[in-house]
């Protein structure tokens, strides 16, 4: 009687623990991204990059380093849509030259005016679409571990 008993307890454990991994889930494995970014075929100075779970994982961000690559680790395998981001980096109207100024507008001179004038010398023009998570094509599936991948838009 005793061998039924402790066969009984050992299956009602492995119960209690598959049932404890199926509701908490196994963890996803993880890794690194890395890639550059083209729009027909020019690669782009600057740019916002996110990457949106399609299937209740996390989501990423990240930038174009001065190497013109975006690296992002830690990121759980999982299915992702893809957006490109590039209009942040339009001058905006208010930058302007003012007249009567030495074609310098006044805050031509401030530190924000500057970075403004080099973000607007990285801009490249890319379709609105790849900015916009409903509407983007782009899709990614991360499996994990080191990978690269080169974001070609079209």
């Amino acid at each position: 009687m005793c061998g039924h008993s402790l066969h009984r307890r050992a299956i009602v454990a492995l119960a209690g623990i598959l049932a404890a991994l199926l509701l908490t889930g196994c963890p996803r494995a993880t890794g690194t991204l890395t890639g550059k970014v083209t729009y027909q075929g020019k690669p782009l100075k600057a740019a916002a990059i996110s990457f949106i779970s399609t299937d209740s994982g996390r989501s990423y961000a990240a930038g174009l380093k001065e190497d013109e690559t975006y690296y992002i680790p830690d990121m759980q395998a999982g299915q992702y849509k893809v957006c490109v981001d590039t209009a942040y980096l339009k001058g905006s109207p208010g930058a302007t030259p003012m007249p009567g100024l030495g074609g310098q507008s006044p805050a031509s001179k401030s530190p924000a005016a500057a970075q403004q004038a080099a973000n607007s010398k990285k801009y490249l023009y890319i379709p609105d679409k790849y900015a916009d998570p409903d509407k983007t094509d782009l899709t990614y599936t991360f499996k994990g571990g080191s990978e690269n991948w080169d974001i070609e838009l079209k």
